[in-house]
This record gives C-alpha cells, sequence and structure tokens, in this order.
C-alpha cells in the first residue's frame, strides 16, 4: 500500500515539474587546429546599441562564470587572446489549433468526444555567443542558443542554455536538450 501512494505521489508532483527545452547548435572555424585552452585569457565586449544592458549583463556573467570555472582568466581587451561577444532577441508568434477531447454527456450517459479550439501565443528566445581570436579577429566559434516557450523571459532559458554551450566550447554540434526548471 506504501509502494501505491508513494507512485502516485511520485507521478502527480512530477506532472507539476516545468522543463525548459532547448537547442545549441555551435560551429567554429574549419581551419581552427584547436583553442588554446591552456589557462587562456579572454574580454567579454558588450554591444554598444544593446537596447536591454541589464539583460546583457546578466547574461556575461553567466559566460563569465563557466568561462571561470573552465579555467579561463578574464581580462581587458588589450590583454586578451579571446573576446566574447553575445547577441539576443525574442520573437513572438500565435499557435491556433484544435483538439478532440471527451466530455461526460448526461443525456447519453457516457463520453462523447468534442473539438475544441485554442489559440496561445509562443515566444522564440535566441541567444548567440560569438568568439573570437583577438590576433587575426577573426571568428572561430559560434553558439546559437534558442528556447521556445509560452513566457518573453529570456534569461531564466539562458540559465540553463549558456553553461551548456561554453562547456562544448571548442566542439561544433548540434544538441536539443531537456532540463527541469530548478525551483
Amino acid at each position: 500500500m506504501k509502494t501505491i501512494i508513494s507512485l502516485l505521489l511520485l507521478i502527480t508532483f512530477s506532472s507539476c515539474a516545468t522543463y525548459i527545452n532547448y537547442q545549441v547548435s555551435t560551429l567554429k572555424d574549419p581551419s581552427l587546429d584547436a583553442i588554446k585552452m591552456d589557462s587562456p585569457k579572454y574580454a567579454l565586449r558588450k554591444d554598444s546599441l544593446q537596447k536591454d544592458k541589464l539583460l546583457e549583463l546578466n547574461l556575461f556573467k553567466i559566460i563569465k562564470t563557466e568561462l571561470d570555472n573552465k579555467g579561463w582568466t578574464e581580462t581587458d581587451i588589450k590583454n586578451a587572446d579571446y573576446i566574447f561577444e553575445l547577441k539576443f532577441d525574442m520573437e513572438s508568434g500565435r499557435v491556433t489549433g484544435s483538439q478532440t477531447i471527451l466530455v461526460y454527456d448526461p443525456k447519453a450517459g457516457k463520453n462523447v468526444p468534442q473539438q475544441r479550439a485554442y489559440t496561445s501565443t509562443v515566444y522564440k528566445r535566441n541567444v548567440i555567443i560569438n568568439l573570437f581570436d583577438k590576433q587575426s579577429d577573426a571568428q572561430i566559434w559560434s553558439a546559437d542558443c534558442i528556447s521556445e516557450g509560452s513566457t518573453n523571459n529570456v534569461y531564466l532559458p539562458s540559465t540553463y542554455m549558456l553553461p551548456f554551450a561554453i562547456s562544448v566550447l571548442p566542439e561544433q554540434g548540434n544538441w536539443t536538450k531537456k532540463a527541469l526548471v530548478k525551483k
């Protein structure tokens, strides 16, 4: 009996869990042999045209934390080996559709199918990390991080997407991830 109750509670609480689905696609310069990974120095180059300066600062903080954890050292642009830039935006669109659900009909004494229409807004949140070699000023790696959802919050999915993107630096690839939102 305890096992059944525990299982029912687990199913109930896990169905209430919130997940973030995201995709990270990275590209690297094919002529690049390797990014110098033995304690490289980096700088963060802010976008002077960026309207949302606070969001940009918070996203750079995520990147800085991840790079520092990898053994990179932040410095000014003049002394850096690599320069990181950040771009982000959000688009919204309407999704409409219909689905068939079962509704109890007291006259018929049974569940009968009914067609229901729905409309919702979906937000596509996109954050791009660009990495440049300081000496040549050439772009050598990029990560395109995308998440879609029902809220217009770029920061929350970025707390999952950006650490993953930095964790795969300097690899090239495409990953689709699903993460349980931490409360």
